[in-house]
Order: structure tokens, then C-alpha cells, then sequence
């Protein structure tokens, strides 16, 4: 299999003909109404006792709810133009059902199947706990201070040996495309970055209510002239190394263990978009990686005519997700409702502004809100957390 390593997130684009600018795809609503027909496909065979639509018009962004038979079925009249669904309702039983499908282009009459999934009750285990991609203020540095925090949800003790931090490859600012297709039709995600966890299974604990930092580099950022937005993580738990390029060259702390690249697209430059504009996740690898990358490899053509392999990633091994993006620049969503009902996201690049899981302390020991809901379990603060070497 071919072995693909670029350090620059900027080539890789180039590459696959990707572009990162604001795209609309709304229509003006015309004076005519057509009709949409809606239809919930339930991924189980359940009895429903209540299924309401969530209509958004993008434009606008005013919601109406519409509700929808027994069936799972109904006919909506709408004005011309591009809308988002969302379904809700529960089973007979008290389970609750959702579903949801972005960028329906109403032109005409015209019928939308829907899945709908039971949701989850809320989950506990291995989540994000902060995710900083959105660099400093002042706008000097090209991100090798971004970083994320993996906290421990549950009531036992986690490892994060062999965990995978991974970025998606399909880019929210844009309307749906190849890798939403590839999805799809698989039922998993290509991705922009696998990076794991050192470890053989019982080396790096976290205990309940605590967390780990991944820093892109952990060393002390601030500088009172030069970088006096950014903090200090020299204190991380881990840090990323990349092989140096001619623009850039990574730094290394001896005294921080290192995770294991197995792919990036972002290099030294940072780990993660400014703007969050491709989704992070969290999995865990149910083989090991090179069976895995041999597994879950995707060859892409390139602008160029060249061959470039990505890997995928299933949505069943998925511990977390988070959409984030930047604010009125979300056209097509990374992740379903199943992972991510919502989105965490920033107002632009260098705001310095920090996604951060809502928490409460409970019984002692620090608890976060994990919905499957980033709308609900984010707030967006200004300001990253400094983490020095103790």
C-alpha cells in the first residue's frame, strides 16, 4: 500500500481541488409553494408514539415544527428554498428518536427519506474535554499552539493507550462532496489525520473526573513581545512531532512523550483547522494500526492525476465527536445526529477562543455534560488554558 505523509494542510487541498471559502448554496424564496413529502426511515423496527419535523429555512434560520403520522410520514407546504430537518419524537416504549438532513434544496415538489436513529442515552467514557484550535489574538503564529483535553467521564479508571485522535477530511464550510458520499455509501468517515496514543494497554490511566492534554507542541508559547496572547503548555501530557518541512520545523520536548503520527495533513503548522472547519473525533482501533491502515485505506485521485491514501474510520468505533466550524460557515455537516445533533463553533481566525465541555462537580469529582449535543455541551470562552510543566 502506498504511504502518504504531507505536513502542510494547505497541499493536500491544493491536491484533491478543495477550497476553503464561504459557499451558499440558499435559493430566494419564491411566492409559489411546493410540496415536500417526508418519510422516516427507522433504523430499528419500533412503534412510534409522537415524530415531530424541524424545519429550518437557511436563510432565514426561523424554525417551524411540523408533525408527522404514526407512519413517520407527511406532506409539508413550503416556500421554494434550501431547508434543514431535524426529526424528533419517541417510541412507545419512552425511547427517544432523531434524525436529521441538511441542505434540502426545495425547487419543486419533492420527497426526502430521513434515518432516524434511537438516541443514545448520554454517554460516559473518553471525551473531549477542551478542543483550541483557534489560535492566539495576534495572528503571529501559524498554530503549533492549538491543543485538546481528553477527560475521563466515567466512574472507573480509563487508559488512553492505543486511543486515536483523528480529523475528518470532508470540510463543513463546503456543501456535500465526496467524502459525504463516501460516508454515505460506507458508513465511514476519510480523514485528514490518525494519530494514537503511546502505550500497550494499562500505561497512561486517567483517573475518574481527571483528564490528559495534547499539546501540537508542548513547550511555553508566550512571549511578552512577540506572542503575549498565547499560554504555556510545556506541562502537556503529550505532544505531537512532525518531520520538519522547508517553511517549518517542529520542536521537541524530550521530557513529554510523544503520540504516534501515522498520517496528517496538518503538520508542524498546528493539528487542527482555525476555524474547526474539519471535525475532530476520538476512536478506538479494534486492530492493530498497520492492519487497521491496511483495512480502512482509501485512495483519492488528485488534482494532479496522482494517487493519494487516506484512511476512513467506521462510525461504530467512534468514543466522540465534535463538529466544530466557524459561525454562518457551516453548510454541510461532518458528523449525523447519532454522533453530533449540534456544533461547537468559533467567529473567526486568531480570536483565541476555546471550546470548552460544560462540567459540574459532583460528589467531589468533576462531571461533564455529554449529550451527543456540542450546542448543548460547548461554551465557546475567550481565552485558552495554560498548562506549565508542574
Amino acid at each position: 500500500m502506498k504511504k502518504f505523509f504531507v505536513g502542510n494542510l494547505l497541499v493536500l487541498i491544493a491536491l484533491l481541488g478543495i477550497t476553503s471559502g464561504c459557499t451558499s448554496s440558499n435559493n430566494d424564496p419564491k411566492d409559489q409553494k411546493q410540496t415536500l413529502h417526508l418519510k422516516a426511515a427507522l433504523s430499528e423496527s419500533v412503534a412510534i408514539e409522537s415524530l415531530v419535523a424541524e424545519v429550518t429555512d437557511t436563510r432565514t434560520t426561523k424554525m417551524t415544527e411540523y408533525p408527522l403520522s404514526a407512519k413517520g410520514e407527511g406532506d409539508l407546504s413550503l416556500l421554494a428554498g434550501t431547508y434543514d430537518v431535524t426529526l424528533r419524537g419517541k417510541t412507545t416504549d419512552g425511547r427517544e428518536l432523531l434524525g436529521q438532513k441538511q441542505g434540502i434544496v426545495l425547487k419543486e415538489e419533492l420527497s426526502v427519506t430521513i434515518p432516524v436513529e434511537i438516541k443514545k442515552a448520554e454517554v460516559q467514557g473518553l471525551v473531549f474535554g477542551e478542543i483550541f484550535n483557534n489560535g492566539e489574538t495576534n495572528g503571529q503564529m501559524m498554530h503549533p499552539d492549538q491543543y485538546f483535553t481528553v477527560v475521563n467521564n466515567s466512574d472507573k479508571v480509563q487508559y488512553v493507550d492505543g486511543l486515536v485522535f483523528a480529523i475528518t477530511a470532508h470540510p463543513n464550510v463546503q456543501p456535500a462532496d465526496a467524502f459525504t458520499e463516501y460516508f454515505d455509501k460506507n458508513g465511514e468517515f476519510p480523514l485528514f489525520a490518525l494519530i494514537q496514543f503511546p502505550g500497550k494497554g494499562t500505561e497512561y490511566p486517567i483517573q475518574p473526573g481527571e483528564q490528559v492534554v495534547v499539546a501540537s507542541t508542548a513547550v511555553n508559547h508566550y512571549n511578552a513581545t512577540t506572542h503575549p496572547n498565547s499560554v504555556d503548555l510545556s506541562g502537556a501530557d503529550f505532544e505531537m512531532v512532525f518531520p520538519d518541512t522547508e517553511q517549518i520545523k517542529d520542536v521537541d520536548n524530550p521530557s513529554v512523550p510523544d503520540m504516534i503520527v501515522h498520517f496528517s495533513a496538518f503538520g508542524a503548522g498546528g493539528i487542527m483547522h482555525p476555524r474547526g472547519f474539519f471535525p475532530p473525533l476520538l476512536f478506538k482501533l479494534d486492530e492493530d494500526a498497520e492492519s487497521y491502515k491496511k483495512h480502512h485505506a482509501m485512495v483519492v485521485d488528485a488534482k494532479d492525476g496522482s494517487k493519494i491514501t487516506l484512511y476512513t474510520v467506521p462510525a461504530k468505533l467512534i468514543l466522540d465527536a465534535v463538529e466544530t466550524g466557524c459561525e454562518g460557515q457551516l453548510a454541510k455537516k461532518v458528523f449525523p445526529a447519532s454522533l453530533d445533533e449540534g456544533s461547537a463553533l468559533v467567529t473567526g481566525c486568531h480570536r483565541q477562543e476555546l471550546l470548552r465541555r460544560k462540567s459540574t462537580m459532583k460528589n467531589g469529582r468533576r462531571v461533564w455534560v455529554d449529550t451527543n449535543n456540542s450546542t448543548n455541551d460547548f461554551e465557546r470562552v475567550k481565552g485558552q488554558t495554560a498548562y506549565p510543566k508542574k
